[in-house]
């Protein structure tokens, strides 16, 4: 993976950013899940893994199509039925996988492709040579997407990442991030 160095982060300003850029557009995907706030919400993801507890650096993907493909979706419900084992979960096996073709994901995914940002920042664990995306999925299979069809993207592809271990690595991977479902919080009532 090539990556050029911008700056160390704190995690403190990688959450803030990620703030600003999507709680208006998920308020109603976030609250229909009895979340009060972005912040609760987001945080359910992280219960496994302290973010604060480590150093996070930016990084500008000087290779985005070669690369990407190649990571790990994170550990999210959501993304679950579109692999069958985790080394099979690489964003280009995902873009791949029979579920997915034509699935609601797969149309949400070519219309980020159709209109991808200018700028962008994915958030990532890495560990050694595995690279593991906990923010950005979406964009991921984007990427991966148009590498696989051979469509560049004229797009700054930034990363926020930060190094763990093995152990901290595979306690992220085996923990699926189960967030309820709007329909599914309206069945406990």
């Amino acid at each position: 993976m090539k990556l050029e160095h911008i700056e160390a982060v704190t995690w403190k300003s990688i959450w803030e950013d990620w703030r600003k850029n999507e709680e208006e557009s998920w308020r109603v995907h976030y609250t229909e899940r009895g979340f009060d706030s972005w912040d609760a919400w987001r945080s359910r993801y992280f219960e496994v893994f302290d973010p604060r507890k480590f150093s996070w650096s930016q990084y500008r993907l000087e290779d985005p199509l070669a690369d990407v493909p190649e990571m790990f979706v994170g550990p999210f419900r959501g993304w679950v039925p579109y692999y069958e084992d985790r080394e099979q979960s690489r964003f280009k096996n995902i873009i791949q996988h029979p579920k997915f073709l034509g699935d609601e994901k797969d149309v949400k995914v070519r219309e980020i492709v159709r209109s991808f940002p200018e700028k962008t920042q994915l958030i990532a664990l890495r560990c050694k040579d595995k690279v593991m995306i906990v923010e950005g999925t979406h964009r991921s299979c984007a990427i991966a997407l148009a590498a696989q069809e051979g469509l560049g993207l004229e797009s700054e592809i930034l990363i926020a990442l930060t190094d763990v271990d093995e152990q901290t690595f595979e306690n992220v991977v085996n923990h699926v991030v189960v967030v309820p479902y709007a329909h599914e919080l309206k069945e406990q009532v």
